[in-house]
């Protein structure tokens, strides 16, 4: 399934590329506050585990991001669980950022955020384990991961909760674009 999430100005899409990649285009105002907006290629809850790898082609330094999330459900103001990659405004560079929202309509938290990496791509991955959520990233190939320090969080996702890839160009007029290759076929495909 895929969708836009609290209807930002410019809509997003996606298409499927060689192999197993998928690039995602989207606007929306971000991710991050009491309410969304952003373009959203999920499923429902399927596994313990989500994971892409993350080329970010277009967007605006410190606003985009484009990542994995699990979600509770597709309302703007949902609870959620994200890794994802923000442009750092140096070509070729990217910081991760993690966040969640653990109750509807809260405020979103910034759990971390690694300072700026000198790579184009990277893993990301998100576990759940009952209700604790961590991010793990990867930057070479998806198999040796690496736990984002400060990113556990507790956060109750109902079995029907929904999981997969986001895009947000940070405001209204920026559309993002990102490519991604899902690395647990299992957990998502388009």
């Amino acid at each position: 399934m895929c969708g836009d999430i609290g209807a930002p100005a410019l809509a997003g899409s996606q298409s499927l590329g060689a192999g197993d990649t998928l690039t995602v285009s989207g606007g929306g105002a971000g991710i991050g506050t009491t309410m969304d907006a952003f373009h959203y290629v999920w499923m429902p809850s399927t596994g313990s585990t989500v994971s892409a790898r993350v080329t970010l082609a277009t967007g605006s330094p410190g606003g985009t991001k484009a990542g994995v999330m699990m979600r509770q459900d597709s309302s703007p103001s949902s609870p959620y669980y994200l890794a994802a990659v923000v442009p750092g405004g140096v070509a070729e560079t990217m910081r991760i950022v993690v966040e969640a929202r653990t109750r509807d309509g809260a405020m979103a938290q910034r759990l971390t955020t690694t300072v700026a990496l000198p790579i184009a791509a990277v893993g990301l991955r998100v576990q759940q384990a009952g209700a604790v959520l961590s991010a793990y990233y990867e930057p070479l190939d998806g198999t040796a991961w690496t736990p984002l320090p400060g990113s556990t969080v507790v956060l109750s996702l109902a079995p029907s909760s929904i999981r997969g890839l986001v895009i947000s160009g940070g405001d209204d007029a920026t559309r993002a674009q990102a490519q991604f290759t899902v690395l647990k076929k299992a957990v998502l495909s388009p």
